[in-house]
């Protein structure tokens, strides 16, 4: 089993069952190892992070790659938009990557509804669906970053640090092309 945390993690994790298929989790780490990141103007040695995608496959792809990089953790998963919610507000999360197409409530929804709330999570919207009115819907309903599930995990790291420094970061490949 892949963890989401470092060494000494203390793991709860909280399934809920919708046709056989585990909904959320949860992850705690009592180690705080890591490098030092200025993150919303606060010193952080890890960045929490909560993955938001209605396919299992991705959600584990996508914790297995942010347990090898330094500063970042994996505090959650959620499979669907409600259940995104419940995550974000129980674990206030620094980062979110978050999917478009999902059961329950989508993820343009739940970015509308977090910024309406006023919850400054960081978004990185992270979606198949990578024509311009998405990207364009996604950034002007508050989302930080928006990256195509086809580019590499280098991108995402890329939208990372360009998010920390209060700067908006659309994938290249999801920018429309010129003749």
């Amino acid at each position: 089993m892949v963890r989401c945390a470092t060494t000494r993690t203390l793991q709860r994790r909280i399934r809920k069952a919708h046709d056989g298929i585990p909904l959320f989790s949860l992850s705690r780490s009592s180690d705080a190892g890591g490098a030092n990141r200025t993150w919303k103007g606060r010193n952080v040695s890890v960045l929490k992070t909560l993955i938001v995608d209605d396919h299992a496959a991705v959600r584990n792809a996508l914790r297995g790659l942010i347990e090898e990089e330094p500063g970042l953790e994996c505090v959650g998963e959620a499979a669907n938009g409600v259940l995104a919610m419940e995550a974000v507000q129980t674990l206030k999360p620094d980062l979110m990557f978050l999917d478009i197409n999902m059961p329950e409530r989508n993820g343009l929804e739940v970015l509308r509804l977090l910024r309406q709330d006023k919850n400054d999570v960081q978004i990185v919207i992270l979606s198949n669906h990578t024509d311009i009115h998405y990207v364009d819907a996604a950034i002007r309903l508050g989302a930080n970053a928006f990256v195509g599930k086809d580019s590499g995990f280098e991108v995402l790291l890329q939208a990372i640090q360009t998010i920390q420094t209060g700067d908006v970061f659309v994938d290249p490949a999801t920018r429309p092309r010129t003749a």
